[in-house]
């Protein structure tokens, strides 16, 4: 004889899991086996909470949360007990689940892709360094992008679910690609949108978060150098200079990482951020001026790290260099760089003619 016994707690110690969202109850089905033979089974891929035979109600201002089931008329009434009897295991519950997303901005592309919640570490943490496109470098995240609007980001929520590599056009976005800093009249990056983000290497997903990658082409942070020499003294090198094009100004910080011969370990050098550099020969009466274009081929900012304190340095070995940002969120990132050596043995002194750069 079946007794009557309560469905579950109805307080928080109702099912959960880790990304998923409590549908509520199914219970198993008769199947025929290929034999004849009558089975249960339960198959609950792509249920919604109205296709479960007990679903779980949500409170709302009004109600609050409780169990409904469908009654001889269809309709959806409240229940709190169901009918259980060991000796019929058909009549097991079985939980339901929904997965909860989260998503990701491509500013490069225009894309929007959807996350699964249950894609985060044990400490509920993601890293988006990880999903930034092929061909771009992570420039930090943000709450938005002046490429497209949160309303149009919203809109695509269920294509990019619906996709297969979960990846959909967001419509009207404009992708970024350092060539200008806005969108016609809208910024593509403001310092608001970033400022006070958790690093990009562990942030917290929650349901319907949207973090906006502000991906950058490789283009930038290159490795490149000038330096100043006397050429009434045989081109001696007497100041050095190691530059990089970046593609705006939002970093914290902007430099080189440095490494000589004979030490283990890289040196850190900050530079600075400007929009051009100028630097003149000595007994010269010529400046040179520096932009980004004339580096890269298109607009950005210079990162500038004086590294005369390097020009023995050189003399003895091979100086490995490499260029870094940091994003406002944390994040450092660099790229290959290469080394800078002197072609001439046992030289006493580094010239305009026995320096030489071999990119990595």
């Amino acid at each position: 004889i079946n007794e009557a016994v309560d469905i579950y707690t109805l307080t928080a110690d109702i099912p959960t899991r880790p990304g998923y969202k409590f549908l509520g109850w199914m219970r198993d089905t008769e199947k025929a086996t290929a034999d004849g033979k009558i089975i249960a089974y339960h198959d609950y891929t792509g249920k919604t909470a109205n296709d479960c035979y007990i679903k779980w109600v949500e409170a709302t201002d009004n109600v609050a949360a409780h169990y409904e089931t469908k009654n001889e008329d269809g309709d959806w009434v409240k229940v709190t007990q169901t009918a259980a009897d060991d000796l019929t295991p058909y009549q097991a519950f079985y939980a339901v689940w929904e997965a909860q997303w989260f998503y990701i901005y491509h500013s490069s592309t225009g894309k929007l892709e959807a996350v699964e919640l249950a894609d985060v570490d044990e400490n509920g943490k993601y890293d988006l360094t990880t999903k930034v496109e092929t061909g771009t470098l992570y420039g930090g995240w943000y709450d938005a992008c002046g490429g497209t609007t949160a309303a149009n980001v919203e809109a695509t929520f269920e294509d990019a679910i619906a996709a297969t590599d979960k990846k959909a056009a967001v419509t009207g976005a404009k992708t970024y690609d350092g060539t200008s800093l806005k969108n016609g009249t809208v910024k593509f990056w403001n310092r608001t949108d970033i400022t006070g983000n958790t690093i990009g290497t562990a942030v917290e997903p929650k349901v319907n978060d949207v973090f906006y990658l502000k991906e950058v082409p490789t283009c930038y942070l290159k490795t490149n150098g000038r330096w100043v020499y006397d050429w009434s003294n045989n081109n001696q090198i007497e100041a050095m200079y190691f530059l990089t094009g970046i593609d705006d100004s939002l970093y914290s910080e902007v430099g080189f990482f440095v490494r000589e011969t004979k030490e283990p370990r890289e040196t850190k050098e900050p530079g600075k951020v400007a929009s051009n550099f100028s630097y003149q020969q000595r007994n010269s009466s010529t400046v040179t001026r520096v932009l980004a274009a004339d580096l890269i081929g298109q607009r950005g900012y210079l990162g500038i790290t004086t590294a005369t304190n390097y020009i023995k340095a050189i003399l003895n070995g091979p100086v490995e260099i490499k260029p870094y940002w940091i994003t406002i969120d944390g994040v450092t990132v660099s790229t290959a760089g290469g080394t800078l050596s002197c072609t001439e043995s046992g030289a006493k002194m580094l010239t305009n003619d026995n320096i030489k750069y071999t990119a990595k």
